[in-house]
């Protein structure tokens, strides 16, 4: 694939598409309304992974749910945990502090019933 796009144009395909769900497509037709391209999920997969070196990162947009459990105020960070129980950090944006410090004030460690919350992102991931 990487000979039969420029690096520029693969480029473009990692923005493109970005939040296409499992099963969702993007088709392409000609003036009769035939299809001549179907773009989904695997086809943009497939063609940044494969794009030519410097590598690109595949970005996707997700929507997960969890908890917040940790806020540092001097590093600036917060704590997001999965609902399997992983857990990431991420800066505390100004924007979304209160937000977040509000969530937490509500998080009992050994509560059942801990308010979760929706975040919407960018998930980035490295072709391997």
């Amino acid at each position: 694939m990487s000979d039969l796009l420029p690096a520029k144009a693969t480029s473009l395909f990692n923005r493109f598409g970005q939040s296409l769900k499992d099963g969702e497509a993007i088709e392409f037709c000609n003036s009769d309304g035939v299809v001549c391209a179907r773009y989904d999920k695997a086809i943009r997969y497939r063609i940044v992974s494969e794009s030519p070196p410097p590598l690109l990162p595949i970005h996707e947009k997700i929507t997960v749910r969890g908890f917040v459990t940790e806020v540092d105020s001097d590093k600036r960070t917060w704590t997001f945990m999965f609902n399997d129980g992983r857990k990431v950090s991420a800066p505390l944006a100004v924007g979304c502090r209160d937000d977040i410090c509000d969530a937490l004030k509500r998080y009992k460690p050994d509560s059942r019933n801990n308010p979760r919350v929706l975040m919407e992102g960018l998930q980035t991931r490295r072709k391997q």
